[in-house]
């Protein structure tokens, strides 16, 4: 019952999306969807981590150099598992990527870096504010409209994601924040 009603939630926001097409939104929604990309996530993380190092903000620049990735894996290693076909009910706004559809990895990713950078502020003595949250909050949530108006994932891809992406950087957090307290300060 719950898979049934989580499908016809996936269907109907996907179908009402496709009704919202226009082409300024297809280049929109294309052009925002790269900032959720490992291509750009991947080095803007690394950078990230590298300068937090070279000021000595140690525990900063190992969440920001492990959450990403960390969250990604788990992003891929679920792909596998589940291997879900990506929508098919309306046709894709780009191309389909070729892997599977379960969980968004656009969504995992922009999500883990963006608690990876709050968490690395908060760690190198920073105050976040609720502008940085909501700012934060605002990207990971472009990400994952884009990907849904696109039609390459289904709205029960997207909040997985969003779930892996904290979840990951959270177990990274746990297991490095405290001992990289204690043997870098």
């Amino acid at each position: 019952m719950l898979i049934s009603w989580i499908e016809a939630i996936d269907a109907g926001v996907l179908g009402w999306l496709a009704t919202q097409r226009t082409p300024l939104l297809d280049g929109f929604f294309a052009a925002v969807t790269w900032a959720g990309s490992l291509w750009l996530i991947a080095p803007a993380s690394l950078a990230l981590a590298w300068l937090a190092w070279h000021h000595g903000q140690r525990p900063a620049a190992l969440l920001l150099g492990l959450g990403p990735p960390f969250a990604s894996l788990c992003s891929w290693l679920l792909k596998f598992a589940f291997d879900r076909a990506r929508p098919d009910a309306f046709p894709a706004v780009i191309g389909l990527p070729a892997d599977a559809s379960f969980p968004s990895g656009h969504t995992v990713q922009a999500t883990a870096f963006a608690l990876s950078l709050l968490l690395a502020l908060h760690a190198s003595g920073r105050e976040v504010t609720l502008a940085m949250a909501a700012a934060a909050l605002g990207y990971v949530t472009l990400i994952g409209l884009s990907r849904l108006y696109l039609q390459v994932h289904f709205p029960s891809d997207v909040v997985a994601g969003a779930v892996i992406g904290v979840l990951g950087v959270l177990a990274v957090h746990a297991l490095i924040a405290p001992r990289a307290t204690r043997l870098f300060q």
